[in-house]
């Protein structure tokens, strides 16, 4: 028996004593790769959970790892939706082999006596669709699994059998996923426990075959699967024709007979069931199994700075951290003198140090290295070999779910054994806290092996229960298990994984403790939350649907949720007490379809929020949902009130952006409400719970921020082809958004927008004024052919006239004042393009660039691009003449060159420094006082000086008077424009996902010319589209196990009812997997940091509450009671209402003043009609004159 943490046939103590330092670093890289929240591809992963340290020491030994919508039946929908046409399909008919036709644009309903399948109607033709992919669908997925594995799943034929609520789930997966074949076979009939977590099953279902029940609710999830049924026992002709077998509720001796099965015809079986908190998978993919990408990773990429033809090793430029591990292959490129790199094939490598790699002796007759050069990794194909079912009863290997459980599976496998002997033997489960039934299943324990006394009767009192937290958790991990052995696309499970949730019981803690619990507490009721009554009891039912939460997104992991907490039961009294609010501001669009399980193709462009609400209620009826469309944020609390938080009792984010996290975070610590913080990255997830009084807060650690593009590197440096995509997108934004806005306001109001113009910058002005000019009268373009010329001109001034100017600055030939050339390194020397309408991105440029410029000025455009061409033939640039005096920024660190010093200068003055500082007497200087920057005082002399300095240092360099002129003839050029007869401009907002507005096409090409500008390789329109729409990658079985994860915690909080000060911190687990891999860790949340200041200890969940109405005087004397502190500074967000350095007159003012007209006076603003409260923040002192903080001050009205 071998408990595995990471690869195959190395146990954990081995792995562990041999891995040392090395380990740790790359299983910190891992975690960081799998904490990923989503929402965050704009500004990298900022939104990831917390620091890594308290994983790795709390529970890991961290060294022992690597790597229906609507409430109508379909059968009966409306005629828009997909509906789906029935064939009989036997179990041991030669037809159900053959590959069914689909992806129609219609389906209708027809049914037979044994079998069903959906495909499009009679005559539509959908050959060579195997080889198609509907990239707009599954472009997220895409962006996870690579277009090749996409492929393989389009060519695919899986059999899920057993459509309970684990089978439902992997088979809306895989039907999401895409797929090709699946056919969904149960020989089983609905009973009230299926209604637990089996969301396709109505409770006129009862009685019915689950398969049957559920089919058409699954085929129209996605009309390009084709989709059968079957309900016939399981034969081998039956089994032999797929590439997949998904065996789910079926008992161990059927496990055996069809893995024999598949075995015989080159099949691959996956097993996977789930009782109360406790759930399995199991995979066999056969001999040999080829895994063509272990990792799922996109292959890194470097550049080089030195090979050693000796050693053989290669260093990095700029000691930039190359990311590669031992055994990895690499090959070369651009390699400069020694040549002979470029030639062979990927070479395996060792790694010495993060910015250093050895390649061995390969390099060790090859010519000397000069200069340049790019390693990038390649992956070779691995090979696996599982053992069969049968082998791995009586030899299993585990992947460890949760190592602070490192007994648990070895105990677990032998439990599932005998659940499954009990059940054949008795044809039941067994009962609930049941301690005779518990017994009886002791004694079906193998001989061999120890189960611990406690974790056999839980799991006895579990068998009956049914969970959909669970289900989503398994099905989703399963669901990926199969895409896996289905593509070979990524590294499969080795071979059992055993999942158990225990912490989720409430304790002693909890008025639902489940020691007490009785076998009458979870006997069945005959109702749909007997699977849940059965693991939590009764009461506990109750209270949950009487709870209220807040759903912040109806993406993909909201979805999730709502169909989670939905047969849950949560918020589903009948009396109305309970509730699920639900928001998200978004529209529905077609990429949603993949993985947002709630929505159909004809509710693309309807609200999310208000369409999942409506189809949710189709799994139960019962829910009270509230379903809103604002976004959350600072200008929306007139709409998301104190009364409205103080009405719920938690909040459950599904956010996609940082900010917005930021934003609910900082609402629920104010509320002091649970949240429920989780996000997905491809098949990366993270889950972190923030519990008030208990846990930190998602605000209170970030990673740290992903590096941006220098500027330099931008506009004049490129190396990669990022940098591009990067120009091209900013370039777009340049041309056709920003300038459009600008001159709308200018053309609304000249003097307002003028007025506005004055407070700026003198750049800024010049800048501004001179875009307003070139729309409006340089540049305006009045007809299509304009546009056209217009766009022609703007490919010569980019890629030909900048590039021009670049290189009469620096010449090809350019050295260094250190003797380096200057093109070298990480600056590629760049060439001009001479414009050619007969390449394809010379023209797509020209041509997109046209359409959206006569967008912009409301011009209909040329669409006929032989009309096109032939405006083109009278458009002649004028010859390139170069600038002089042009400067270029060479580096970011140009401009502050001058002011630092070495290091030894640095030292020096350090150690001067400190001598002199340490002869101060300190206790008989007085304090300064700080001087707070005030604008609009103006005897204060603030603005006075900053004015005169500003002016001074102008003149020490001239500049004044021109910028000045400049501006004053720009102002007097559009003066004299008939703002009332120009037209308004049309902003263009980038829109990624609609291949009919040309962004793409104009990005794509404006970055592929670039790139070839600078010699890097292009990139296609799905790569473009990824990098330029910032999107993230996204699959819906990371979606499903996340969310199930999450609902997991949301027991625990339940649970816990009121006493919040009384449950323990690790009763709740933060959770981070990567499912490629796969990896999951589990650890207990970082508890609140506290502080202190006297003898007050408190965290940042605690304050200082004052009823109003009081004046500043009183709310500062009363500070100073309750802190025995003096106040030195009270403010209100960025205005300061009191400070001790405030003159004598202003502050004997605002202290008689009501706190809250002082603060409406600074801030200039009056409170909203929903405030009803203010956060003020203060800067207190002690005897000694130390600063101290204490809580901040919630001021009620």
């Amino acid at each position: 028996m071998i408990i595995r943490s990471d690869v195959r046939s190395r146990g954990f103590d081995d792995y562990f004593d041999n891995r040392k330092l090395s380990a740790v670093k790359a299983i910190e890289n891992r975690l960081r790769q799998s904490r990923v929240a989503l929402a965050c591809w704009s500004t990298g992963c900022g939104a990831l959970v917390k620091p890594l340290e308290h994983l790795i020491c709390v529970n890991l030994m961290s060294s022992a790892i690597t790597a229906s919508q609507n409430s109508v039946d379909f059968a009966v929908a409306e005629p828009a939706k997909k509906r789906a046409r029935v064939q009989e399909v036997a179990a041991d008919s030669q037809e159900s082999n053959q590959a069914m036709r689909g992806g129609a644009e219609k389906m209708e309903v027809d049914q037979s006596q044994n079998g069903t399948s959906s495909r499009p109607p009679h005559g539509s033709s959908t050959d060579g669709q195997e080889n198609v992919l509907d990239h707009n669908l599954y472009s997220r997925q895409i962006y996870a699994l690579g277009e090749s594995a996409m492929m393989h799943l389009r060519h695919a034929s899986v059999l899920i059998s057993g459509i309970g609520s684990v089978g439902v789930e992997i088979a809306k997966n895989l039907i999401l996923g895409g797929v090709r074949h699946v056919t969904i076979h149960d020989t089983k009939n609905t009973q009230w426990l299926d209604l637990s977590a089996q969301y396709y099953l109505r409770e006129d279902d009862l009685g019915c075959n689950r398969a049957k029940a559920s089919f058409e609710r699954l085929a129209e999830l996605n009309d390009s699967v084709v989709c059968k049924l079957n309900t016939d026992p399981v034969t081998e002709e039956f089994i032999k024709q797929f590439d997949l077998v998904v065996l789910t509720d079926a008992p161990l001796s059927l496990q055996l007979k069809v893995n024999g099965w598949t075995r015989a015809h080159n099949g691959r079986l996956l097993v996977a069931d789930a009782r109360g908190l406790f759930a399995f998978v199991f995979v066999d993919v056969g001999q040999e199994f080829r895994i063509d990408d272990p990792n799922g990773e996109q292959c890194k990429e470097v550049l080089i700075e030195h090979v050693d033809r000796e050693t053989g090793d290669v260093t990095t430029l700029e000691n930039v951290m190359h990311g590669f591990e031992d055994g990895d292959f690499i090959s070369f490129t651009e390699v400069k003198g020694m040549t002979e790199l470029n030639e062979i094939d990927a070479v395996p490598i060792t790694v010495k140090k993060p910015h250093i790699f050895n390649i061995g002796t390969v390099a060790a007759k090859f010519s000397e290295y000069m200069e340049g050069g790019r390693a990038s990794q390649v992956k070779k194909p691995k090979f696996v070999t599982h053992k069969s079912l049968a082998e791995s009863v009586n030899d299993p290997e585990f992947l460890v779910w949760d190592f602070a459980k490192l007994d648990n599976p070895a105990q677990l496998h032998l439990l599932w054994q005998a659940l499954y002997k009990f059940e054949e033997k008795y044809g039941r489960h067994p009962t609930p806290r049941c301690d005779a039934d518990a017994e009886l299943l002791k004694k079906e324990l193998p001989k061999e092996g120890e189960v611990d006394e406690e974790l056999l009767k839980m799991f006895s009192y579990q068998a009956s229960g049914n969970l959909v937290a669970i289900a989503s958790v398994v099905g989703g991990i399963a669901a990926q298990e199969a895409m896996k052995a289905v593509t070979h696309h990524m590294t499969p499970l080795e071979q059992y994984l055993y999942i158990d949730c225990l912490e989720a019981l409430h304790g002693v803690w909890s008025p639902f403790d489940s020691s007490k619990l009785r076998v009458e507490d979870c006997k069945p009721r005959n109702c749909r939350y007997d699977g849940q009554i059965a693991v939590f009891g009764e009461a506990y039912q109750k209270a949950i649907m009487k709870q209220k939460f807040f759903i912040v997104g109806a993406g993909a992991i909201g979805c999730e949720l709502l169909k989670n907490l939905a047969m849950m039961g949560l918020g589903c009294d009948k009396a109305g007490k309970g509730v699920v609010k639900i928001t998200d501001m978004d529209q529905i669009e077609i990429s949603n379809l993949n993985r947002q399980f709630l929505f159909r193709r004809n509710d693309v462009g309807s609200k999310k929020s208000e369409v999942a609400a409506h189809a949710v209620l189709a799994f139960n009826p019962d829910l009270n949902i509230e379903a809103l469309s604002e976004r959350v944020g600072a200008d929306t609390e007139s709409i998301f009130t104190d009364e409205f938080f103080a009405g719920l009792n938690g909040v459950l984010n599904a956010l996609d952006n940082v900010d917005a996290r930021r934003y609910m975070d900082r609402r629920c610590v104010y509320y002091r409400l649970p949240l429920l913080e989780s996000g997905t990255m491809g098949t990366k997830g993270n889950v972190q719970v923030v519990y008030p009084h208990l846990t930190e807060s998602y605000g209170s650690s970030a990673d740290p921020p992903e590096k941006d593009i220098p500027i330099c590197t931008l506009k004049n440096f490129p190396n990669e082809i990022q940098h591009t995509i990067q120009w091209g997108r900013e370039l777009f934004e340049g041309l056709f958004t920003n300038p459009a806005e600008t001159v709308n306001q200018f053309l609304s109001d000249e003097r307002a927008f003028l007025e506005r113009v004055e407070h700026m910058s003198v750049h800024q002005r010049i800048q501004v004024l001179d875009q307003v000019k070139r729309a409006l009268i340089d540049d305006r373009s009045q007809t299509a052919e304009d546009c056209i010329r217009w766009s022609r001109l703007l490919f010569q001034e980019n890629y030909h006239n900048a590039i021009a100017q670049l290189l009469h600055t620096f010449p090809p030939d350019q050295m260094t004042s250190q003797g380096v050339k200057f093109w070298s390194g990480s600056k590629r020397c760049p060439h001009v393009l001479e414009f050619d309408p007969n390449k394809d991105e010379h023209f797509n440029f020209v041509y997109a660039a046209s359409i959206l410029r006569a967008q912009q000025y409301n011009i209909e455009p040329i669409l006929d691009k032989k009309k096109i061409i032939e405006v083109l033939k009278d458009v002649k640039p004028e010859p390139f003449k170069p600038k002089s005096g042009v400067k270029i920024a060479v580096t970011e660190a140009e401009a502050k060159e001058q002011a630092e010093v070495s290091e030894e200068d640095a030292d020096t003055q350090i150690s001067a420094l400190k001598i002199k500082l340490a002869k101060l007497n300190t206790k008989a200087l007085r304090r300064l006082t700080p001087i707070d920057f005030e604008k609009d005082d103006d005897t204060n002399h603030h603005m006075e000086f900053i004015t005169a300095a500003s002016n001074l240092r102008a003149e020490n360099y001239d500049i004044q008077p021109a910028d000045r002129m400049k501006i004053s003839a720009l102002k007097i050029k559009l003066a004299k424009l008939n703002t009332k007869a120009l037209r308004r401009l049309t902003p263009i907002d980038f829109e990624k996902d609609d291949d009919t507005n040309h962004h793409m096409e104009f990005i794509t090409a404006a970055s592929n010319l670039r790139a070839e500008n600078y010699d890097i390789q292009p990139a296609d329109r799905m790569k473009t589209k990824q990098i330029a729409g910032r999107i993230i990658p996204a699959i819906a079985t990371t979606t499903a196990t996340v969310a199930g994860l999450v609902c997991v915690e949301l027991h625990k909080i339940i649970g816990s009812g009121s006493e919040q000060l009384q449950v323990p911190l690790d009763q709740f687990r933060n959770g981070f997997l990567n499912m490629a891999l796969p990896f999951f860790a589990f650890s207990d949340p970082i508890a609140a940091p506290k502080k202190k200041y006297h003898d007050q200890t408190f965290t940042l969940w605690d304050r200082l509450e004052i009823q109003g109405p009081k004046s500043l005087k009183e709310l500062i004397d009363w500070i100073q009671e309750q802190s025995k502190l003096e106040v030195s500074m009270l403010s209100s967000g960025v205005s300061l209402i009191y400070s001790f350095f405030m003159s004598g007159t202003k502050r004997a003012e605002r202290m008689n003043q009501d706190v809250r007209t002082v603060v409406e006076e600074v801030s200039r603003r009056k409170m909203p009609a929903h405030a009803r409260s203010l956060v003020l923040e203060v800067m207190a002192t002690d005897k000694n004159d130390d600063d101290v903080e204490i809580p901040y001050i919630k001021y009620n009205f």
